[in-house]
């Protein structure tokens, strides 16, 4: 789900109303939530989200480059703050590039039946048969 919209994370994904209207989109606690939401609302094994600022002006009250990343399992949420630098493109493409790395390292502490890389310019490639 791509949820720009504040209340969208509300209406599709159960963040707290009282929660964006205290402390705004990008904070940490709503990263979490959001992960939360997308993994239970669509029934995942996996929720990831991602909240932030990517410019070109500071917003919330963050500075531009600030992002939140959530990765949701049913037993476990791991949440990471991130400051980034670079143009709107840069932060948006490095804020994802740190998500996948989240979401793999999450995948490896579950899972050994397989293996996941990411190869340079080309995408996520499963290496399992």
């Amino acid at each position: 789900m791509v949820t720009y919209a504040t209340e969208l994370k509300t209406v599709l994904l159960g963040v707290d109303a009282v929660m964006l209207a205290r402390h705004g989109a990008v904070y940490p606690p709503v990263a979490v939530a959001m992960a939360n939401g997308v993994r239970t609302r669509l029934g995942a094994t996996y929720g990831l989200a991602t909240t932030g600022v990517a410019g070109p002006e500071p917003a919330d009250g963050q500075p531009v480059g600030t992002a939140h990343i959530a990765v949701s399992v049913a037993d476990d949420t791991v949440v990471r703050t991130i400051a980034l630098t670079g143009d709107r493109q840069q932060i948006r493409r490095l804020t994802v590039e740190n998500a996948l790395g989240l979401l793999l390292g999450s995948l490896g502490k579950r899972s050994t039946d397989y293996s996941v890389t990411l190869a340079a310019n080309t995408g996520w490639h499963d290496l399992a048969d």
